[in-house]
């Protein structure tokens, strides 16, 4: 195909009305090598407000001066997620993400690489909890008791739990199993754990 070709195949493209757009999951929307290109991103996020686009964020110490000036008024149609592996940085970073104005967040706990207690923090501010293990060589490991606490939290706060992957490495029952990449979901799913509430 040549680029002519590609250009025009290209701006025929709109995305659909209600997609749901998770942004830069290959690195972090709010690391410092993306501060140059950053409010162009902005810019056709506020264009598409009848899409929503997710960020996912392990930096949520910069949200705030990585955000828009009209952040509040014109970007309701973005989540944010912050990832929260173990308790250490439960207590680091959750008591700044739930600081900040943001409408609509999330928490994602991957890789889950140690038992965490949010406390009564997720009630009326978060939407729901994702949950998953670690994956590749020399993935840590993640335990399904450490799992099933999470899920207890979010039912207990009327929170939306999902159980995404198991990971490579998972202990259940004392067992410690070695599961393959291609079917993390997979298993994590036939565990039937996840928990919806009615506006997930």
């Amino acid at each position: 195909m040549t680029h002519e070709r590609q250009r025009k195949r290209d701006s025929s493209y709109k995305l659909p009305s209600g997609s749901n757009i998770f942004v830069c999951m290959s690195s972090d929307f709010f690391i410092e090598d993306a501060d140059p290109y950053r409010d162009e991103v902005w810019t056709m996020i506020k264009e598409r407000q009848d899409v929503n686009f997710n960020i996912v964020t392990k930096r949520i110490v910069r949200f705030s001066e990585c955000i828009p000036s009209n952040w509040e008024e014109a970007f309701n149609n973005v989540i944010i997620g912050c990832t929260i592996e173990n308790q250490r940085q439960c207590d680091a970073r959750l008591p700044v993400f739930l600081s900040l104005p943001i409408k609509r967040r999330f928490i994602i706990c991957e890789p889950l690489i140690g038992p965490i207690v949010f406390g009564e923090k997720l009630r009326d501010k978060i939407s729901y909890v994702i949950a998953g293990g670690e994956s590749g060589s020399g993935a840590r490991l993640c335990d399904y008791e450490w799992v099933l606490g999470l899920r207890e939290q979010c039912i207990s706060n009327n929170v939306s739990f999902i159980f995404k992957q198991t990971g490579e490495n998972f202990k259940k029952d004392n067992s410690i199993f070695k599961i393959k990449r291609s079917i993390h979901g997979e298993q994590a799913k036939r565990a039937g754990i996840d928990f919806l509430v009615l506006n997930f």
